[in-house]
């Protein structure tokens, strides 16, 4: 019996909701287990234009040194009146964050943070960017 499939592709952040939508859909218990069965087809690629404009933006954002130790420098494409920028581990928890009000630069003190991999969410009154960030020692 097929309930669901799931593939890791470029594509995999965009469809997750998709996905779960499908699974609920499609979810199916046999004696109080759950059964998933294997993937018979790879569905076909297909470009998905919110994530190509998403892409684009997101290299409009400039954030260096990156890696660094401490200070990062954020440089946003706009000057905006309204600065957000939200930073969280990989687990999605926040750990830090900061408003400014018109600029569009600012530095992110990450000296006081565990070395890894962190998100950096930028939002304006006109757009959302995200890079990931990395502190080292």
């Amino acid at each position: 019996m097929r309930l669901f499939n799931i593939y890791a592709n470029e594509e995999f952040d965009d469809e997750v909701d998709k996905c779960l939508m499908t699974f609920l859909a499609n979810y199916n218990t046999s004696g109080g287990r759950m059964a998933l069965a294997p993937a018979t087809e790879k569905p076909k690629s297909s470009t998905n234009p919110s994530k190509i404009m998403r892409t684009e933006k997101n290299q409009l954002l400039n954030i260096f040194p990156n890696p660094s130790n401490s200070i990062f420098t954020i440089v946003i494409p706009e000057t905006a009146k309204f600065v957000k920028i939200v930073v969280t581990d990989l687990y999605g928890r926040k750990v830090k964050e900061q408003i400014l009000q018109n600029t569009n630069q600012a530095e992110l003190n990450m000296s006081v943070f565990n070395d890894g991999y962190y998100n950096c969410t930028v939002t304006t009154e006109n757009a959302k960017y995200e890079k990931k960030i990395s502190k080292i020692e």
